[in-house]
């Protein structure tokens, strides 16, 4: 399978959104980062390959393993509270 070209946007306005939900610090350093990786990808590789290895590199510049777990915790909660016990 080949990369969907439609999914790049995508791809880079998650990388931007997560910069700034977590306050990245040298955002351009992370983003130069990511363009570089996109800039050499193989184009018989797989979004979830390509996606896969971006978020590495974001995780890692972050250094923030799981840069989703507050928004993740406070939702979860949020819809909990709305179940009918």
């Amino acid at each position: 399978m080949k990369v969907n070209y439609n999914c790049l946007p995508c791809l880079l306005n998650q990388v931007i959104r997560v910069a700034d939900i977590t306050n990245a610090d040298n955002r351009e350093q992370l983003f130069t980062k990511v363009f570089t990786y996109l800039s050499n990808i193989s184009f018989q590789e797989t979004n979830p390959e390509i996606c896969g290895a971006t978020f590495e590199i974001i995780t890692t510049h972050i250094g923030n393993d799981d840069p989703y777990k507050e928004t993740r915790v406070f939702y979860n909660t949020l819809f909990l509270s709305m179940l009918d016990t």
